[in-house]
This record gives C-alpha cells, structure tokens and sequence, in this order.
C-alpha cells in the first residue's frame, strides 16, 4: 500500500524530462501504444502506422517514451506501464532520464545504445545517432541523455 504522497517525482524517474541548467525547449509527441510492453524512458520504435503508433522492439528509433501523467507507481506501489492502445508521449529532441540495462555504466558522452526491451546502455545493441550520455548512472539503473 502506497503510504507516501508528494507533490512531485523522485529525482532521476525514467521517462521524466530531466531539468539541468541549459535545457532546450523539447521536442515531444504524441503516439499510440503497441502491445502491452511499454514503460517510461525507454527507447521506442516506429510502429505498424508510422506517425500515430510506437512499440517497443526492432526497428526505426523514434524517441523515448516520457511519463506526462501523474503517477510513477500504481496502487500497489509497482511501476506504472501503458497498455494497447493507450497514448503516450515520445521525446524526440531534448533531455531525459532514462531506464538502463542492470549494470550499466555511462559516464558523461558516451553514445546510446538501445538494448533489450527498450533499455539504453553505453554499449552493445543498436546505436542512437546523435545522443549522449549527460549523466552516470544515478543508481537503480537510471541516467539522464541528451538527444539532438
């Protein structure tokens, strides 16, 4: 049972746009969600109707998916994912935190690289063009990108 409420996200929640000094305006659309394996700050994909739909998976990068709306955790305290269908915000241009593969180790500059389900690591996987690290990983697998 969720027994604490604030006013606003933890520092460092993927999917959150990240709030350094120096922050261009953002780049965000709007897409429908394919599949039921969605989550915030992970790379997505062009979906089956590009322009209007996004997945997780192989395929063109289209941006990373941001949390706009009001909860990072549900009732029960898990992570909030999006279902089919579902809208969901993709930033294209700006700055974001995102969620890292489980050991991951970016230091500021390092390439992007998207890797299993979603996930951004520093290497492996398939390379982001023009994005970077602008962060370590904060703990819980969690850092900040820059994508240009």
């Amino acid at each position: 049972m969720n027994t604490e409420y604030k006013q606003s996200f933890n520092y460092g929640t993927p999917g959150m746009p990240w709030g350094g000094t120096g922050t261009a305006f953002p780049v965000i659309d709007t897409r429908a969600v394919e599949g039921d394996n969605m989550h915030f700050g992970i790379a997505v994909v062009v979906g089956s109707r590009p322009g209007k739909t996004v997945k997780v998976g192989e395929g063109t990068f289209e941006g990373i998916s941001v949390n706009t709306w009001v909860i990072e955790k549900d009732y029960r305290g898990q992570g909030v994912t999006v279902h089919e269908t579902d809208p969901i915000s993709v930033m294209k241009i700006g700055r974001v935190w995102v969620a890292l593969k489980e050991g991951a180790t970016p230091k500021y500059g390092d390439p992007v690289y998207i890797v299993d389900d979603g996930l951004l690591s520093n290497q492996g996987g398939t390379l982001i063009q023009n994005a970077r690290f602008i962060t370590e990983n904060i703990g819980s697998d969690c850092a900040a990108i820059e994508l240009r």
